[in-house]
């Protein structure tokens, strides 16, 4: 189970790489963060469950959720830009 749960957690890291090139944070700019998988069972679908990858700032502790699910969708769809299009 923590096999799987961190390979989640990896590629929800991916994902959010991926669509937010240069990531950093809103507040402070800091680019380094903490990582957090959080099963949302509100949001969970008739497909399954429903993952937030959470991130919080390592310098002013910030805190952001990203659906994953949307955040993979984003990523699979070819009409929406990508930053590293432009």
């Amino acid at each position: 189970m923590k096999e799987e749960l961190a390979g989640r957690l990896a590629d929800a890291a991916f994902m959010l790489e991926d669509a937010f090139p240069g990531f950093t944070c809103l507040r402070c700019g800091y680019d380094q963060f903490l990582l957090r998988l959080i099963v949302d069972d509100v949001a969970a679908t008739e497909n399954g469950e429903c993952y937030l990858i959470e991130t919080a700032c390592k310098r002013c502790g910030m805190v952001e959720k990203h659906r994953v699910d949307l955040l993979r969708d984003a990523l699979l769809s070819e009409s929406l830009p990508r930053a590293s299009d432009a």
